[in-house]
């Protein structure tokens, strides 16, 4: 091989762009979707699907990304295929001999696997309403804050422990980085949701949409629904995107095809095995 290197796997490669590519073409479209239909009623569908919906959900944005809807759809798909790939990376580096890489690894698989459960299942709502019949109303954002700090703690152990491999790979450091970034920001939106959400979603759809969405009634407010659904989802499915394709750099890394990978620290360790001929 050319300088020492290996060639990249292709299909391992294209994954890194698979992921990367679905969420911005699922969040391109969905908001495409939500000017065309909610903001400017292209072909008039805004006014057949208000009809259709007898008033009760006028607005695209949230059939597309309330809970359980499309947008979420696609972010528990790209969690389960970035846990498995993670698991993958985990078990190629444990077959090598390299125990301490593989329970690194093995950390995000793990922690991919957990934001999976906690979108998919929502255990925060179910949570929520035992504290709530135990405790009261003031108990409820302490639930809620309780599960985030959970998660949160995991996250923060992964980071730690996966930083120092991945820095030894820029594609692997910038997909953690930007992927934690994004996905801290999503998880601080909803956390906080209740204090700003209001009124930045009416801000939004006055200032920049000049007011061209329909007016709907909504328990929490028009503004809170905007925020809580298209741009929350579209920032969590951004997020989750970057750790997928985190996981497949790991998975490419781990099966040998990134050469400047190897640390001194393991280069002659007893335990390591040269990366398998392809």
């Amino acid at each position: 091989m050319d300088n020492g290197k290996q060639k990249l796997d292709p299909p391992v490669g294209r994954g890194v762009w698979w992921a990367l590519g679905a969420a911005l073409v699922v969040t391109g479209t969905a908001w495409a979707g939500v000017l065309a239909v909610d903001v400017f009623d292209v072909g008039g569908v805004r006014e057949r699907l208000f009809v259709a919906r007898e008033a009760d959900i006028p607005h695209l944005y949230i059939h597309l990304a309330d809970n359980n809807r499309p947008l979420e759809w696609v972010q528990w798909i790209l969690l389960i295929v970035g846990s498995v790939t993670s698991g993958l990376a985990s078990g190629r580096w444990l077959e090598r001999g390299e125990r301490d890489r593989a329970m690194r690894v093995g950390g995000l698989a793990i922690l991919l696997g957990l934001l999976a459960i906690k979108d998919a299942g929502s255990p925060r709502h179910v949570i929520r309403a035992y504290v709530v019949d135990w405790f009261g109303e003031t108990a409820m954002y302490l639930a809620e804050l309780t599960v985030f700090g959970v998660v949160a703690a995991v996250a923060l152990v992964v980071f730690v422990r996966l930083l120092p491999l991945a820095r030894l790979d820029r594609p692997s450091v910038r997909f953690l980085i930007m992927g934690y970034s994004a996905y801290a920001l999503a998880a601080s939106m909803s956390a906080l949701r209740t204090f700003w959400y209001q009124d930045t979603g009416l801000w939004i759809q006055r200032n920049v949409f000049r007011d061209r969405m329909l007016q709907a009634f909504y328990e929490e407010g028009q503004g809170y629904m905007f925020m809580d659904s298209i741009v929350e989802e579209s920032v969590e499915l951004l997020a989750i995107g970057l750790l997928v394709a985190l996981s497949f750099r790991l998975l490419e890394v781990s099966a040998g095809h990134r050469l400047s990978l190897d640390s001194p620290e393991t280069a002659g360790s007893p335990h390591s095995r040269p990366p398998r001929s392809p």
